[in-house]
């Protein structure tokens, strides 16, 4: 097939840029229980020296594959998949990776296909060593390839045990890449608490699943839950006061979700105190339900729905909002896994109400973090009314509901944070006549990259731009952090607006 520029085709940002390495060999992508065409086996990719031309080759053939209508590809069932001009198509840059090509791992996880594999003797789909080198296939691409939204979800299998970790964190910090490192905390690692701490890292995930010792024993196979809560309390005190986040996971299956695990759990995190805390579900059965599926087919989620609400409300109600992981993965591959989120949010929003007129809403408490340099009193301090935007046209929302035109034309203005729907927001015609003079964002991987010509910057430089409006278009789960950011750095005279939520 010959394409013109002009052309409307398929295409995926991580079928373009992203590279999977894992045990089975490399591959674009891996979503959940999803996966793109491999590459090379592991057998492959061991044997043979890999270049860039050769990656770019693997890249075209799968988007060929896509956009031909008599191939069979996993990726047409694939959510992720857009359409857009064919122009616009790029297949040597370096975007998303997923690091995960060896499975040596301390522990032996009841939920983790790894140990189903190693259970039935099927030693090699368990626990393994593979013989090709990650690292150098990264280092064929040149810090230029490097797009300005990439980022790696470094696995290891257990990343604490890979013997040279800190030459990844190294090349990841070279190359400006941001890093979303995943460890059980079974082995506490320097490396790793140091990349927190100095804000190379971006975010350290553990996922706890358990909030007792005995069902972390019997889930897990190794006793070893105070050793894991006392790490996890470390990595949390090298994210504070840093660009760094800590967070920790609950992945819910049949056997963590006793009323003693959830309040084990909750709080438990309420003296570890994370920077968030994020729940999912077992990614296993959707592999059995398949992305098209509407239903749930043989499975029943409804012991997991309830516990999962049990503790979103324990934590929220203590001052600890969880996030919905699954929104961001299961959600976005998968119509079950939509179907459950829609379940679990809903059933939330009941209890909430519930809650409202109640004396247990009015009794809440909000716990300080003892680590925490503010004051309770900064802690708790609401944010000023701020008003809201809206696009099409654009609009002013004050804080009673009042609409009133606005425009943007002359005014120079900083968007916050850096991301795709900060870069989408630069685009529309209504924002775009407006002297765009930066954009702003917490992460120190990013700061000095651009974005379509617009320089990132940490939002301490707010003050040195001088905007006249700071427009915020956070995700819904960092709106407040992000605002508290901005109206920290900027002047009296600088006006900060956020988007409205439709």
């Amino acid at each position: 097939m010959n394409f013109k520029p002009d052309d409307m085709v398929k295409s995926c940002r991580k079928l373009e840029r992203g590279l999977r390495f894992g045990p089975e060999g490399v591959r674009a992508c891996q979503v959940g229980p999803y996966a793109s065409p491999i590459y090379w086996s592991e057998e492959e990719a061991s044997s043979i020296s890999i270049t860039k031309e050769m990656v770019i080759g693997q890249r075209k053939r799968i988007f060929m594959m896509l956009n031909d209508s008599t191939s069979e590809t996993a990726c047409k069932q694939c959510a992720m998949v857009e359409i857009k001009p064919f122009r616009e198509i790029d297949f040597t840059r370096l975007g998303h990776i997923d690091h995960a090509p060896r499975t040596i791992c301390n522990l032996r996880c009841n939920y983790c296909g790894y140990t189903h594999a190693e259970d039935r003797g099927d030693l090699k789909n368990g626990f393994v060593e593979t013989g090709y080198n990650s690292l150098e296939v990264l280092k064929l691409f040149s810090k230029e390839d490097v797009s300005w939204d990439a980022f790696v979800d470094f696995n290891g299998g257990e990343t604490s045990l890979i013997k040279n970790v800190d030459e990844y964190l190294d090349f990841f910090q070279l190359m400006k890449i941001r890093v979303l490192l995943y460890t059980n905390a079974v082995t506490f690692n320097q490396a790793i608490y140091d990349g927190l701490k100095g804000g190379t890292i971006e975010w350290v995930v553990t996922s706890v699943d358990a909030g007792t010792p005995s069902t972390f024993k019997s889930t897990k196979r190794a006793d070893v839950y105070g050793k894991v809560i006392e790490n996890c309390a470390r990595y949390a005190h090298a994210a504070e006061n840093s660009s760094g986040n800590f967070a920790v996971k609950y992945i819910f299956t049949d056997d963590n979700c006793s009323d003693d695990d959830i309040t084990g759990f909750a709080y438990a995190m309420l003296a570890v105190r994370p920077q968030k805390v994020w729940l999912t579900f077992d990614f296993n059965p959707f592999g059995e339900i398949g992305g098209e599926s509407e239903d749930f087919g043989n499975f029943d989620f409804a012991h997991q729905i309830d516990a999962y609400v049990k503790l979103f409300l324990l934590l929220s109600k203590h001052g600890l909002l969880p996030v919905h992981y699954s929104e961001g993965h299961l959600a976005t591959i998968s119509k079950a896994g939509r179907k459950l989120m829609d379940i679990v949010k809903r059933q939330i929003n009941l209890k909430m109400l519930e809650r409202v007129s109640t004396q247990e809403q009015r009794e809440m408490l909000k716990l300080q973090d003892f680590r925490s340099k503010e004051t309770e009193q900064e802690l708790n301090e609401p944010l000023p009314s701020i008003d809201q935007v809206r696009l099409s046209p654009l609009s002013l929302i004050n804080s009673v509901g009042q609409s009133k035109p606005w425009s943007l034309e002359n005014m120079r203005v900083v968007l916050a944070p850096a991301w795709q729907f900060s870069r989408k927001l630069m685009k529309v015609p209504e924002i775009a006549q407006a002297d765009i003079v930066g954009l702003v964002d917490k992460s120190v991987a990013i700061h000095g990259k651009e974005i379509d010509g617009v320089e990132i910057h940490d939002y301490t430089a707010l003050r040195e731009l001088k905007p006249d409006v700071v427009l915020v278009a956070p995700p819904l789960q960092h709106r407040d952090a992000i605002l508290r950011l901005v109206m920290a750095n900027v002047d009296i005279d600088t006006r900060v607006v956020v988007m409205a939520c439709e």
